[in-house]
């Protein structure tokens, strides 16, 4: 049995919009509209019938404001204690629901209806020359307790999670997550409402303290290469990342000759590290701040401890940190260390947040729900922009972009 198209417009399908249903229901409505929008303001038995007549449901304790603009009514849903204030416009060709305890500034628009990007599908040619208009819709929710500011406009298919604050002007393109301010077009989360105070702050070594990957892999691929099974491309390094040098020396050379690839690494290491003889501008000063403040600095590094040794001490940066964790020629253990860290300090996994580079930092910190601030702030602009689909909202291409994230989650 083929569908009807209030029940194609309902399941999100392409619509015929001139169709006798949705023609009755916009005639309805408006009249229903022209009603409600002439009533006195202080005439709130009337309006609220009037609402409850147009509209699919309407809680208790609802207001909304002169004008007020919809397109169906028969779709949107009001909980209890809402305030909708002056100029709104609600497009509810699919279902629109509004929770309880929400509030709508003045001229929020609400939008289901769309249409696909691709010009042709868009408006595909007809054999008499005009040109179809294919629609369809997608229903908008706003979770209870959310607040909407003035102008937003809230785009089809669009969820806002429980308790969160849109910025007035917003254009929200994407689902918003409960307890979260947003704001911006397109629309982003900028920070959690209520978030715990940062109490320990830990940090990556290569690509996030010091521009030192490049000499990093160019040291392991010139020593190394002699006590290799075969020559060792960029790409073979790269491979064993998450490993101490031990351990990727191990994955590439023959045992006999492990040691003295060992060896023969930190020597060339420590002669290369004159290409990288200081951190990045603006890191130390960050750290030091930080400590200043009475907030844990912490090192977690998948290098082993000799080579991070020798960083540390071309950086001067020996003193810089209450805790140096560094890594396993076994497998990588940023996660372990992590957790070790929030054992013996006592914090909580949102009470404390890792700057790394990689992917697989992100995917650690995941796995025990420690917030990760990826550091972009030598990354190609194509390498920051896959980072930013792992880890959206934070991912920094400025260290004073990150310092601006946690000086606004740590005690004043």
């Amino acid at each position: 049995m083929s569908k009807s198209e209030l029940e194609k417009c309902l399941a999100g399908e392409w619509y015929d919009v001139h169709a006798p249903v949705f023609l009755e229901f916009k005639r309805r409505t408006q009249e229903l509209l022209m009603r409600y929008n002439a009533l006195p303001y202080d005439a709130k038995e009337e309006k609220t019938a009037v609402l409850r007549e147009m509209l699919g449901s309407v809680g208790e304790k609802v207001s909304v404001g002169h004008s007020f603009t919809c397109d169906y009514g028969r779709n949107i849903s009001i909980g209890n204690n809402v305030s909708i204030n002056t100029g709104c416009t609600f497009v509810d060709c699919n279902r629109i629901t509004i929770g309880s305890d929400v509030l709508i500034a003045p001229n929020v628009q609400i939008y289901t209806a769309t249409h696909p990007l691709d010009l042709e599908t868009r408006l595909p040619l007809q054999p008499d020359g005009s040109r179809l208009r294919n629609t369809y819709a997608l229903p908008v929710e706003i979770g209870d307790g959310s607040w909407i500011g003035g102008g937003a406009i809230i785009m089809p298919g669009v969820k806002i999670g429980r308790g969160s604050v849109v910025g007035a002007g917003a254009v929200v393109t994407k689902d918003i997550p409960a307890d979260c301010v947003a704001v911006g077009n397109p629309c982003r989360v900028v920070r959690r409402i209520n978030d715990p105070k940062i109490r320990l702050v830990a940090f990556d070594l290569d690509g996030t303290i010091g521009d030192t990957l490049a000499f990093c892999i160019q040291s392991f691929r010139q020593s190394v290469a002699p006590f290799a099974r075969q020559g060792i491309t960029e790409e073979d390094v790269v491979q064993t990342f998450g490993l101490n040098e031990e351990g990727m020396i191990r994955a590439i050379v023959r045992e006999p000759f492990a040691e003295q690839a060992l060896e023969a690494f930190l020597s060339e290491y420590e002669r290369l590290h004159n290409l990288c003889p200081k951190p990045l501008d603006g890191i130390r000063e960050l750290i030091a701040d930080l400590r200043r403040r009475g907030i844990i600095v912490a090192l977690i590094t998948g290098k082993g401890e000799r080579s991070c040794a020798i960083t540390l001490r071309k950086f001067g940066m020996e003193n810089d940190f209450d805790a140096v964790l560094t890594g396993s020629a076994e497998r990588n253990v940023k996660a372990e260390n992590l957790q070790q860290l929030m054992t013996r300090y006592g914090v909580r996994n949102c009470e404390m947040t890792y700057i790394g580079d990689t992917a697989s930092d992100i995917a650690e910190c995941e796995r025990l729900g420690v917030p990760c601030l990826t550091a972009a702030w030598v990354a190609m602009e194509a390498d920051a922009a896959k980072l930013e689909r792992l880890n959206p909202m934070r991912v920094f291409r400025k260290i004073s972009a990150a310092a601006d994230w946690i000086y606004k989650r740590i005690e004043p």
